[in-house]
């Protein structure tokens, strides 16, 4: 079974071929649902490590943050 390591560079080296998941992953022996599972969630892990990555607040920060603010500086 892969790692999460594994999986990380597998999806890295799918973005940089420019080939769809499909083409991608029968060329390396695996599913393409596999390759956009494993996409979402090394995302969502780096959002979520990001989020927390900051202790001093910022327009991310709290209810206080305005919709408007936390959009423009990449908060979701």
């Amino acid at each position: 079974m892969a790692t999460r390591v594994e999986w990380a560079e597998r999806v890295e080296r799918w973005e940089r071929s420019g080939l769809s998941a499909e083409k991608f992953a029968r060329r390396e022996g695996y599913k393409p649902e596999q390759l956009y599972w494993w996409r979402w969630k090394l995302r969502a892990g780096r959002a979520r490590s990001l989020r927390g990555a900051g202790s001093g607040g910022g327009a991310c920060a709290g209810p206080s943050a305005t919709a408007t603010r936390a959009r423009a500086s990449g908060c979701r």
